[in-house]
């Protein structure tokens, strides 16, 4: 069990989910005020007037309780002798501060100017404190004494099984801190950073995130970029990928401010990391608003190897919002600057993202990506690099899914979730699980894939797994017909909208058609699902707008074949859809898998064929052309067969059956 305390402002992702007990602490009730007065001064019996201002006052804060205590002893509105308590009530109403940062300033102006001094320099280090380092900074030999002073105060504790102190309450500190005058407060954190640079020579990378908020707030702005972009850097290691986009986003800041704070290679490798963070963490756009404003900048660098990373994430960013024809642009820069460099890591890069977008964009046919694959297997082979191999074995299954070659593909999502387990890389485990749910949906195994994609959500932890996840689960709920999935669809690809995620809507999106159909809005539904193909034409997804095209021939198989059971306000809203399909639908799916079948990127063995060729025969069987239909439903079943047991094998056996082909 984990137990943590936050104040109200600060709200983790993590405090929604079902397995978080949320406990509010509710303000001291005025009994509950008077019992820790009564603690605090070891008696048994107060004033009632002391209570009742006490509770008035402190607002049912238990600091703001033993500030106030301390406050009215120092003043001597309040005196205890053994167990008696003596309280003058007109000292103290007019005594006490009406905050609380008003008291704790107080408090502070009483100390002696030195423990003033060592205090504020306490402050800027942080809410705990080394001695040795706080001596550094304010110049004293042994700082024992003074620390000992506040000790007695109630200011300060030591830390327990350790050298090191604290502030009894981080509003004591921030009090303090705040007090300082601006110049006081450059000079203090200057004199802490360059305290620890001494006293961790050799290891600055380990107290990077601590430089970085020292400089961060000094005129130093080279070291000040510097070691926030280190800081970056160790958290992306550890995939800490909240950590790093907030350093990334502060070293940046500090860039804007003053461009002369970095040298051009610092600076490029820099990028790449924000590159790297943005891909990964699906910071679509700000990877676009960084691509804009810095490319022109990495350009006047030249070539060289961040700047090929840079543009390698440049690529699955403009992948992952679905501006296909600008990635092929970029990709043919890359490709044409590794080429120039002659450097095999930025060349890996290079081939793993043409590949990658070759499964959207179909520019390599399957003989060049076989050879492509060849070649970035013998350059990752020497290259220690976790994101890049799991990002290429990610898209080798991918290729397999937008070919058809399933069992290609469950093998490949297998041998990830193996590496994920064997590794304990929650990213290949999760992108292993959820490859598994889209394979299920290519095979029409709804059940399956939400399944998967349920599993899928658990394990990731990346946003790029989870958005992939997402997709698949919203999508076989809707057809699926569980309740509440169309809101929740909705939601979801409102969201992707929101977030430029033009890739991860494509499923959800067209099968928001479906429900249509399903719900009994059937003109919607084919609207929607037509434009759903506009769209990826328009993109230049166009794997995805012959998927969708498939998917328009199940509708309108489904209406042809008159599978369920519409209610006569049904036929009576869609009299003028159905009479078009009943005349029209049959050359319109003639239509429809004509078009889908010429995809070039799908294999004339692979799943895709495979379901046009059953398409085909149902609806021939739905115009009584048995012939037809029987040899179609066979080259369907001789396809469909390679990927093994699946709901749409099943289908095409039971209509065999039917025709007496079985």
């Amino acid at each position: 069990m984990i137990v943590q305390t936050r104040r109200p402002l600060h709200d983790p992702q993590w405090c929604n989910r079902h397995s978080v007990t949320t406990l509010w602490l509710e303000p001291l009730a005025i009994d509950d005020v008077g019992d820790k007065a009564r603690a605090q001064l070891g008696v048994a019996e107060l004033p009632d007037a002391l209570v009742r201002q006490l509770g008035e006052r402190a607002g049912g804060n238990p600091l703001f309780v033993e500030e106030l205590l301390n406050s009215l002893l120092h003043q001597g509105a309040l005196r205890v002798a053994g167990d008696r308590v003596e309280y003058d009530d007109e000292i103290g109403h007019t005594a006490l501060p009406e905050s609380l940062h008003g008291l704790l300033a107080a408090r502070m102006d009483r100390l002696e100017p030195e423990d003033r001094a060592l205090l504020q320099a306490a402050a800027a280090i942080g809410r705990r404190f080394d001695p040795g380092l706080l001596a550094s900074v304010v110049g004293l030999v042994d700082s024992g004494a003074a620390l000992h002073r506040l000790h007695s105060q109630g200011i300060i504790d030591r830390e327990p099984g350790s050298s090191s102190h604290a502030f009894r309450h981080v509003l004591m500190r921030d009090t303090v801190y705040h007090s300082l005058l601006s110049d006081r407060r450059t000079a203090l954190h200057l004199a802490v950073a360059r305290a620890l640079e001494n006293r961790h020579a050799g290891r600055l990378s380990e107290i990077a995130q601590t430089l970085a908020y020292h400089y961060a707030h000094t005129d130093c702005t080279d070291l000040a970029f510097t070691y926030t972009a280190r800081a970056a850097a160790s958290s992306l290691s550890v995939f800490s990928l909240g950590e790093a986009n907030g350093y990334l986003a502060s070293a940046i800041a500090i860039y804007r401010r003053d461009p002369a704070c970095a040298e051009p290679e610092q600076l490029a490798a820099f990028l790449a990391d924000y590159a790297l963070s943005s891909n990964i963490s699906l910071q679509v756009t700000t990877m676009l608003e960084l691509a804009s404003e810095v490319r022109p900048i990495l350009e006047g660098f030249g070539d060289s190897r961040e700047h090929a990373y840079f543009l390698h994430h440049y690529i699955f960013c403009l992948i992952w919002c679905g501006r296909y024809h600008t990635a092929l642009d970029v990709q043919h820069e890359l490709s044409a600057m590794t080429d120039r460099l002659d450097d095999e890591r930025a060349l890996a890069y290079a081939l793993v993202s043409e590949m990658a977008l070759s499964c959207y964009c179909g520019q390599l046919s399957s003989e060049a990506f076989e050879a492509q694959r060849q070649r970035a297997e013998v350059l990752l082979a020497d290259i220690d690099d976790a994101y890049l191999h799991n990002i290429f074995r990610a898209h080798l299954g991918w290729n397999s899914v937008t070919r058809g070659r399933m069992a290609q593909a469950r093998d490949v999502a297998l041998d990830m979730i193996a590496v994920g387990h064997r590794t304990n890389d929650p990213r290949a485990l999760g992108y292993g699980t959820a490859m598994q749910a889209l394979i299920a949906m290519m095979s029409n195994d709804y059940g399956s894939a939400l399944e998967r994609a349920e599993q899928a959500l658990e394990v990731s932890k990346a946003p790029f797994e989870k958005a992939i996840a997402s997709a698949a689960r919203h999508a076989s709920r809707l057809v699926l017909g569980v309740p509440g999935a169309s809101a929740e669809a909705a939601a979801f690809v409102t969201y992707c909208r929101q977030q430029d995620w033009g890739l991860f809507l494509t499923g959800p999106d067209t099968m928001q058609g479906i429900a249509l159909v399903m719900d009994g809005r059937i003109s919607a539904g084919l609207r929607h699902i037509e434009g759903c193909i506009a769209q990826r034409e328009k993109e230049g997804y166009r794997v995805a707008a012959d998927w969708n095209r498939l998917t328009l021939c199940e509708a309108h198989l489904a209406i042809l074949s008159g599978s369920g059971h519409a209610s006569p306000g049904v036929l009576a809203r869609n009299i003028f859809s159905l009479s078009g399909i009943f005349l029209f639908g049959p050359r319109r799916i003639l239509a429809l898998v004509e078009r889908a079948r010429s995809n070039p990127l799908f294999d004339a063995d692979g799943q895709h064929i495979g379901h046009a060729e059953m398409v085909l025969g149902m609806v021939n069987r739905a115009r009584g052309r048995k012939r037809s239909a029987i040899q179609h439903l066979t080259a369907a079943h001789r396809i469909v067969a390679l990927s093994g047991a699946s709901p749409m094998l099943l289908r095409i056996e039971t209509a065999l059956a039917e025709l007496g082909a079985r």
